[in-house]
């Protein structure tokens, strides 16, 4: 989930320092970097961008040198561990081994308890310099770094060196490692193939640029001569994955709250959702305007994507987009790339999936990382605002920050030089709900009648002004979290691109889904909730218990009426699944807090003092 990059035999530091500063798009809330001559070597790292000023000046204060140098970086997108600590940020060093990884090591704590492994920080990359090092005493350096890598499991892209062998070494198990060759040397290499490029034409430096293929390593001399090239697949596994049959069973002893709500006689939806209607029988009108879902012929789809040489594919890490790339994994094989964007509030869980579904697959995973440190403050000061303002039609001012994910995916699009977009999205997760809640009747109806222009330009006119007049009416959304906003609603809802639903073409069934990731990735789930979607989203728990608290329904009430009207599940399965699904999840919505620094006593007291019927009111004025 990070930038691994490096410049061997190097004459001008500038290049090194320029193949991170682009690096920084996959992190940068910490930096490092390993620097090796043949006398000596030495780690530096900070808890800052490596664009930072007094990183940058460490890197170019020796900028011509004249003792050539390898240099070995690492921009840091965080996922656990503090990385105001210096443990743990990398480059990680064991001994005489130095590493670093872009990914996640799924198993490292089993690897720990396995081979009693002395930790110094919270990093899953510590294990394999440890590893190396472990299977080094009987083996030559070429058998302790396969060793390692089979028993990694995960996500794995890594780099580093050995000083008692003087080995240099790349390996990926996803793809996810260009390199510049000449003259049977590699001379500088990144996690990304536009880092590269531009480097290349930026210094006017000559060789042939390549792509370090999925369970592909590469050992290089002292002289930085390709000494070997191997393939070695990743096979470790976790001991005790949480399967989500453990979760259901341990939720029939909890004790489950239920609102009082009048629901529809054919669907769940209740009659607090707005601009509902219910005929004389008691059958509301998203179950009566319903038109089964028509899926058109994938077999078409297919061989038009077979045609393309690159394709982007948005991957968030949920239950879809797994599902969905390991089936386009299965039919096109390897002329696409995953992208995924961290705007903040991606859970370790989801990010954790995301590793097992890419390190099995051997697809190439792009992380695009937001200013997190930025994205939180500002999810804060909305939040704080709203709270002083409470509008259940306000609720989706929370996730603004997330919509720039359709910019990052257009950008990665045109750095592949494809015009297709795939993406995931299930016919059943339509929350049109929320638009309600804003005065605005949906034309996005539960039929398959594709809206007029007319009709989405007005659509997006009246959303757009709704927003408008409740920052005027809230002065406290006016700051400085206005034009990330106004941004995201933009680019989200305007600047589309060629977009391909894969879902639109296959038939989707949550449990065969389920049941295909557990069996075939041990896909992790969330103990809190015994449903599976939206648990890679760390906003979820809480805009869902908002709604829960005054609405008396969530987003899960939606996916399971949708599932009713096509016949997947009936009725009293869909309101057993309901009343547990909706359940408060108070660990994540205080882990929520930590994340944006709002004290949890304080949103939870605030939350309780406003009057329950005063929310769902306001949106039909």
């Amino acid at each position: 989930m990070c930038g691994i990059f490096g410049y061997f035999n190097l004459n001008d530091s500038q290049v090194f320092y320029d193949l991170g500063k682009y690096s920084e798009t996959r992190g940068k809330e910490a930096s490092g970097y390993m620097r090796i001559d043949k006398n000596n070597s030495d780690i530096l790292k900070f808890p800052l961008p490596f664009s930072d000023s007094s990183v940058k000046n460490h890197i170019l204060k020796d900028k011509n040198q004249k003792n050539k140098k390898t240099f070995i970086g690492h921009t840091r997108l965080k996922t656990h561990g503090d990385e105001r600590l210096e443990a743990n940020n990398q480059p990680v060093l064991s001994k005489n081994t130095f590493v670093v990884h872009n990914g996640i090591i799924v198993n490292y704590k089993d690897l720990i308890k396995e081979f009693n492994l002395k930790t110094e920080s919270d990093l899953d990359s510590e294990v394999i310099p440890q590893l190396i090092n472990f299977f080094l005493e009987n083996n030559d350096f070429s058998i302790s770094l396969k060793s390692t890598i089979e028993h990694l499991g995960g996500e794995v892209s890594i780099s580093g060196y050995n000083s008692d062998t003087q080995k240099y070494f790349l390996f990926t198990n996803t793809g996810s490692i260009y390199y510049l060759i000449n003259n049977g040397k590699i001379v500088f290499f990144s996690s990304e193939e536009w880092i590269c490029r531009k480097i290349q034409d930026n210094y006017k430096i000559s060789g042939e640029l390549k792509k370090l293929e999925p369970n592909t390593g590469i050992i290089l001399n002292s002289n930085f001569d390709i000494e070997e090239i191997f393939e070695q697949q990743c096979f470790g596994v976790e001991k005790n994955p949480i399967y989500l049959d453990v979760i259901i069973n341990n939720f029939k002893n909890k004790k489950i709250i239920e609102p009082v709500l009048n629901r529809c006689s054919n669907c769940v939806l209740p009659d607090t959702v707005p601009f509902i209607e219910f005929d004389k029988k008691g059958i509301c009108n998203f179950c009566n305007e319903h038109e089964t879902h028509k899926r058109g012929d994938v077999t078409d789809v297919m061989n038009k994507l077979k045609e393309e040489k690159n394709i982007v594919v948005g991957f968030s890490g949920g239950r879809d987009s797994s599902y969905g790339l390991s089936y386009l994994k299965d039919r096109l094989n390897s002329n696409f790339v995953a992208v995924s964007y961290d705007w903040g509030m991606v859970t370790d869980l989801a990010r954790r999936n995301q590793a097992r579904v890419v390190g099995k697959l051997g697809v190439e995973h792009v992380w695009v990382s937001a200013d997190i440190a930025k994205k939180r403050n500002n999810i804060k000061k909305n939040f704080l605002a709203w709270l002083s303002k409470p509008h259940l039609g306000m609720v989706p001012i929370l996730m603004a920050g997330d919509k720039e994910w359709q910019k990052q995916l257009l950008k990665a699009a045109e750095n592949k030089g494809t015009e297709y977009i795939v993406q995931f999205q299930s016919p059943f997760e339509h929350t049109y709900f929320k638009y309600g809640f804003a005065g605005i009747k949906p034309i996005f109806s539960s039929t398959n009648e594709t809206p007029s222009i007319i009709k989405k330009y007005k659509f997006l006119l009246q959303l757009l002004f709704f927003y408008l007049y409740n920052f005027i009416k809230n002065p406290k959304y006016l700051n400085s979290t206005i034009f990330d906003s106004i941004k995201g609603f933009f680019i989200f809802y305007l600047k589309r691109g060629k977009i391909i639903s894969l879902f639109e073409y296959i038939e989707y069934i949550e449990k065969d889904v389920n049941n295909y990731l557990e069996k075939n990735f041990m896909w992790e789930c969330d103990p809190s909730t015994p449903t599976t979607w939206r648990i890679g989203d760390g906003t979820a728990p809480l805009y869902n218990y908002i709604y829960w608290i005054y609405a008396g329904f969530t987003e899960n009430d939606f996916y399971r009426s949708n599932q009713i009207r096509e016949g997947q599940i009936s009725r009293q399965q869909a309101l057993e699944m309901v009343i547990i699904e909706n359940q408060p999840r108070f660990d994540e919505i205080k882990n929520y807090c930590e994340l944006i620094d709002v004290d949890y006593d304080f949103v939870m007291d605030s939350l309780k003092k406003i009057e329950d019927n005063s929310l769902v009111s306001e949106w039909n004025k």
